[in-house]
């Protein structure tokens, strides 16, 4: 009885285990293969918000800069 319930929680364990390395290396190698999950209308979109909130950041740096000095 005790030896049944250790193999099957080991059991359970292991797989558990190399379910969720199998799921970390499976989504790394898309990574590096370039592979995303956006379609490509959302990626231009989220490219563009990348690029407006570096110009926003800028400005602010900027403006903050100019403030400093007066």
């Amino acid at each position: 009885m005790e030896l049944s319930l250790i193999l099957g929680i080991s059991f359970a364990v292991v797989a558990l285990t190399g379910w969720v390395v199998a799921a970390i290396l499976l989504r790394r190698r898309a990574r590096r293969a370039g592979d995303t999950h956006l379609a490509p209308s959302d990626q231009a979109a989220a490219l563009r918000g990348h690029s407006l909130h570096e110009q926003a950041t800028a400005g602010q740096m900027a403006a903050m800069t100019s403030a400093q000095r007066q």
